[in-house]
């Protein structure tokens, strides 16, 4: 008996967890849309903490109707608690370039800003990977202090 539980336990615990997500994410810290990448930095039982870059946009075209996309970086910490379902906490910045027309001489500018953002959701994720569905409400504060309510959706795949 003594064989099959030392068997047992051995197997369970050399089962490796992924360490690495990408996820599409509509609304959330990206803006509108964004794609992340996550990659785990602390696995310990039911908490797992990582890191998250991610690449989005506004619009693909300026008001000249050229093409220059309104870009956003996302970059946070997210810790989250559970075996399968997971209770999701995080905190971040999301860099923001966006063309704008000139206030002098009405050409195309760029105007970049940062802003900081909490997340507080629900993330279904397996410890081996497979499936990442995440559901999130992201506040925004922004440079000049103003809070926004935002909300994202995201699903993916862990490995």
């Amino acid at each position: 008996m003594l064989f099959f539980y030392k068997s047992a336990t051995a197997q369970f615990s050399t089962r490796k967890s992924a360490s690495n997500a990408f996820y599409i994410e509509a609304l959330g810290m990206g803006g509108y849309g964004s794609i992340n990448y996550e990659r785990l930095l602390l696995n310990k039982k039911q908490w797992h903490v990582g890191v998250r870059l991610g690449a989005g946009t506004y619009r693909l075209r300026d008001f000249e109707t050229n093409l220059n996309p309104d870009i956003t970086i996302p970059l946070a910490f997210n810790a989250y608690y559970g075996y399968v379902h997971h209770f999701e906490i995080g905190l971040g910045q999301t860099i923001t370039s966006i063309v704008k027309a000139s206030p002098v001489n009405f050409k195309v500018m760029r105007e970049n800003s940062v802003s900081s953002n909490f997340n507080v959701g629900y993330r279904y994720q397996k410890n081996a990977g497979g499936l990442v569905f995440r559901v999130n409400y992201n506040p925004i504060i922004s440079r000049d202090r103003l809070f926004k309510n935002w909300y994202g959706v995201s699903f993916g795949y862990a490995f």
